[in-house]
């Protein structure tokens, strides 16, 4: 039986002052004062924002997901990566 194995890719975080200026609501409310736009979000992106604008190291950011809710370090880093791929769409 032939094993695919995939890469490994890096995580790739947001880049800017776009991020950082974010203005984020517990209620999942976001709005970017670059572009006007807003968006919304559930509890867990919010908190993975929140931890991104603090310029939490991405092993930091797992280990507070899998504190804070019921997840295993592969599903917080997964999570981590699909906001920061959301993130990276959304912002200019």
């Amino acid at each position: 039986m032939n094993k695919v194995l995939r890469q490994h890719t890096p995580l790739q975080l947001p880049e800017g002052n776009q991020l950082r200026d974010l203005a984020l609501s517990d209620s999942g409310f976001i709005f970017d004062p670059h572009s006007g736009l807003s968006f919304s979000a559930n509890e867990t992106a919010i908190f993975l924002i929140k931890a991104l604008q603090h310029g939490n190291d991405p092993d930091a950011i797992v280990s507070q997901v899998t504190a804070q809710y019921d997840v295993d370090p592969q599903q917080a880093k997964q999570a981590l990566g699909q906001v920061c791929d959301q993130l990276r769409g959304c912002l200019l």
